[in-house]
């Protein structure tokens, strides 16, 4: 969408793991190194684990695209909350092979004698397994039995673990003491340092094609390596949201302004909070009951400066001279002067404070000494809430999510921005998205009218 404006290639921030703009930082190195040498080396169990986003299928991925399929077979597991049978069963269906038995320790034995055939050919098969915090405690308990498929020298299976720090704490737990044992090879992938962040945003738009011509201001830059924290996940989310909105603001370089727009979208946690416009409601009710507290105290104060309640409501006499102007209907312009009482005069007005309210007494404004010109006056309207129209559309919108595209960018398409509020509302119109780094391509997703209280502009 915004490569041929920026004079790119291709998109450099897909969120979708791309082992073409892989980034190594250190310790992606040391992942990925660990990776290679736990096969080869047959160590049996390889354990890499870091925080979400960091960047760990990614390098699962790239391994997958290094590994000679003559050397070995890969089965990759993306699902792993399933039992220990299940695993199996997935494992024969990749290997296309008939397990004959549905016992679970039957099957075991049956690939066991498989790979013993495969090995005596030079080959081995690798089990990686993502997202591994989220398989049952009980399956990878009995991981321990796939583990002793082996021979007097070599482990038969590879099986490498990636999953997040938690994955380490499940570990640690006393029923997968035997597992813990058996893993030869650790590594943590870390956040990216805010130098390791910028070198890392250079690379991608290297790889995309950049030809010189800067594509962020050095503020901008600055603003999204703050927020990322380290994460490439994040790095690539606001870098393209960024791209976009700034084709539409056709700003080259995209400046600080475009990426806070972008952050106060992305980070809708961030935005006011309801409690604000509470604050209103609240004072009014703290005045209107400071006046509801002081009202039997009232009287003797307007009487100790000579107004009276009556003269405050305007239907007793009273020294002042009002003029109104009205204009356009729509504004109201008043100009006071009000005559001050002598001090001595602060006694009579009690009195006439007194008479005022006796239920006798009389007053009349052609008898007062002073005259008073009250003339009518037209509220000003109140303001009423702006509320941006909704544009029209034929909902719900059916699209389909194709190469180089993301969630965020259709929601943008569809209902004009890329609010997190509208990613929820249509992920719960879609079920069958979990996770919206992982969403298949060519697949339809249904865009439903927007929900009330949620205007597009």
């Amino acid at each position: 969408m915004y490569a041929r404006f920026y004079h790119l290639k291709k998109d450099p921030f897909h969120v979708t793991p791309d082992p073409e703009f892989l980034y190594l930082s250190p310790t992606h190195k040391e992942a990925l190194a660990s990776i290679i040498y736990g096969v080869n080396e047959g160590k049996g169990f390889i354990v890499i684990t870091g925080e979400v986003g960091t960047g760990k299928t990614t390098i699962l991925r790239s391994y997958l695209e290094r590994l000679n399929e003559k050397e070995g077979r890969i089965i990759y597991v993306f699902n792993p909350n399933v039992s220990f049978k299940e695993l199996l069963e997935y494992i024969f269906q990749e290997l296309n092979l008939d397990p004959k038995t549905d016992d679970t320790n039957k099957m075991v034995t049956r690939l066991h004698q498989f790979m013993i055939e495969r090995c005596r050919e030079g080959q081995s098969l690798v089990l990686m397994i993502d997202e591994a915090q989220n398989m049952p405690v009980e399956t990878l308990e009995n991981l321990r039995m796939l583990s002793n498929l082996e021979t007097s020298t070599d482990k038969l299976i590879q099986i490498v673990l990636i999953g997040q720090p938690e994955f380490e704490e499940i570990l640690n737990r006393n029923e997968l003491r035997q597992l813990k044992q058996r893993i030869a090879v650790t590594c943590r992938i870390l956040p990216l340092s805010k130098k390791e962040s910028a070198a890392y945003i250079k690379h991608r738009l290297m790889k995309a094609g950049m030809n010189g011509r800067p594509i962020f201001t050095r503020m901008a830059l600055k603003e999204i390596i703050k927020r990322a924290k380290g994460s490439p996940r994040v790095i690539n989310i606001l870098c393209d949201n960024a791209l976009v909105a700034g084709v539409g603001y056709r700003k080259k370089p995209v400046d600080l302004k475009i990426v806070d727009r972008v952050i106060s979208d992305y980070q809708w946690e961030k935005r006011p909070s309801l409690k604000r416009w509470a604050v209103l409601p609240a004072a009014a009710m703290f005045v209107a009951t400071c006046i509801f507290l002081l009202a039997p105290y009232s009287g003797a104060l307007f009487a100790s400066v000579g107004i009276s309640y009556r003269q405050i409501l305007g239907v007793a006499p009273a020294r002042v001279e009002a003029s109104v102007s009205v204009e356009d209907n729509s504004s109201v312009v008043m100009s006071d002067s009000m005559e001050a009482n002598p001090p001595e005069l602060s006694t009579v007005a009690a009195k006439e404070e007194a008479e005022s309210f006796s239920p006798h007494s009389e007053t009349s404004e052609t008898n007062s000494e002073t005259r008073m010109v009250i003339l009518p006056v037209k509220a000003k309207p109140q303001l009423a809430e702006v509320v941006t129209e909704t544009p029209e559309a034929q909902f719900p919108v059916v699209r389909v999510l194709k190469d180089g595209q993301n969630l965020f960018r259709l929601t943008r398409e569809v209902y004009g921005r890329s609010d997190p509020r509208l990613v929820e509302w249509v992920m719960e119109n879609n079920p069958w998205i979990s996770d919206v780094t992982k969403i298949p391509n060519n697949k339809e997703i249904l865009f439903p009218e927007p929900p009330e209280g949620q205007y597009l502009f």
